[in-house]
């Protein structure tokens, strides 16, 4: 029996700040089990402490979604856009076969939903899944807004 993935938009405000706090621990050599064990200020006051840098919850969060957005600007440069978010498609077309999703399968309805809230939350394109220039300006990352934005 076929289960539909039901999506939740506001879901894709969780994942974007599980991203975007993951991504530090990994700049730091973080792991990312201790990880989700602590909180902003408990990772904030080990970089502090390591470091000796004034690093509070807030830097935490922009340098996360700084990282982020960098590493999605080397993705658009190698040809990676809306199309290419996708999901197997076995996840897709082939209903999990155990575990409390049993017979759950995601439609593509469903995930192009929450890919626009993503990038919504994101502050990318809809359209394309590129940064808007608004957003890289947000994070200072204004010299890397991607030529296409320019013209």
């Amino acid at each position: 029996m076929k289960i539909l993935f039901v999506a939740n938009p506001q879901e894709a405000r969780i994942v974007v700040d599980l991203e975007n706090a993951l991504t530090v621990l990994d700049s730091i050599g973080g792991c990312k089990f201790m990880g989700i064990l602590l909180t902003a200020e408990d990772i904030t006051n080990l970089i502090t402490n390591a470091t000796g840098w004034d690093f509070g919850v807030d830097e935490f969060r922009k340098s996360g979604e700084r990282i982020y957005n960098l590493m999605r600007l080397y993705c658009v440069r190698e040809g990676i856009n809306r199309d290419k978010d996708i999901l197997p498609g076995r996840l897709l077309e082939d209903p999990l076969p155990s575990g409390p999703a049993e017979g759950m399968v995601i439609e593509r309805e469903a995930l192009e939903s929450m890919k626009d809230a993503y990038y919504d939350y994101r502050g990318w394109d809809r359209a394309t899944g590129i940064p808007a220039p608004e957003k890289l300006v947000e994070l200072g990352l204004e010299e890397l807004i991607p030529d296409l934005w320019k013209a």
